[in-house]
């Protein structure tokens, strides 16, 4: 099984230019290289609009992606620059309207893909609930998608001022209701990185808008390179790569 994760497009208003960047024409780019790797599916991570959840945005995203990817199966989950009822609207997902959250699994022959909403910057007591009763139900590696990295990540900018607001509620819930391996595939940082923590694996994707350096307490660009991930689960193992395009 094949799968390409997506993050942190940033998408703007028509013909709008954010910070330099052609977020439109980046996103364009994005799926056209995705398409070429014949995925079983196309997972995005979240903060599809650039400040805040625009319905016209979303059409636009829904079009375009439509187009380009065709048969390929294409999900979403909101980040912290999404509005979650516009997205579950425009790109049919399941939504829970008294938490206002997006949470849901995809089956696949591996087992469930678990799908997490973080758009708060925390996650409600309902849906850690269903992460946990999810984990149980698991009796092999279990993946989930969810926006924000569940842990700190040694990349200070953002851990300082941007990490998921219950990071060890999560956490304990993930490592304490799994007795296998986790995965979990993030976005958020703009970075490309991975976190080992015993029995979780965490793995942050880079953006389609740019990149954050790593290294610095306060905000700056590494570099304009756009990436996404390469997920390839099978019975043996599961591998990521992630492609930056030239």
């Amino acid at each position: 099984m094949k799968i390409v994760q997506i993050t942190d497009s940033h998408i703007g208003q028509e013909s709008e230019i954010i910070r330099g960047v052609d977020v439109r024409k980046n996103y364009l780019r994005i799926l056209e290289a995705v398409t070429a790797c014949s995925p079983d599916l196309v997972i995005h991570t979240g903060d599809m609009c650039a400040f805040e959840g625009d319905a016209a945005i979303y059409r636009w995203i829904s079009r375009v992606t439509r187009d380009q990817l065709k048969e390929i199966p294409f999900y979403a989950i909101p980040g912290n620059h999404d509005d979650s009822r516009m997205m579950a609207a425009e790109f049919r997902l399941p939504m829970h309207p008294e938490q206002g959250e997006v949470f849901y699994s995809i089956q696949s022959p591996y087992g469930r893909l678990l799908m997490a909403d973080s758009a708060r910057g925390r996650l409600s007591d309902i849906q850690l609930e269903w992460l946990k009763l999810s984990l149980q139900a698991n009796n092999k590696h279990t993946v989930i998608f969810i926006h924000h990295p569940p842990c700190l990540c040694h990349v200070p900018y953002m851990d300082d001022n941007y990490a998921l607001q219950d990071r060890k509620r999560v956490m304990d819930t993930i490592q304490g209701e799994s007795n296998a391996e986790v995965f979990i595939f993030c976005g958020h940082y703009h970075v490309d990185k991975s976190i080992h923590l015993d029995n979780v694996d965490v793995f942050i994707t880079p953006s389609s808008y740019f990149q954050i350096d790593a290294s610095q307490k306060d905000f700056a660009v590494d570099h304009y390179r756009v990436g996404y991930r390469m997920i390839e689960i099978t019975d043996e193992a599961l591998i990521t790569s992630v492609y930056y395009l030239t």
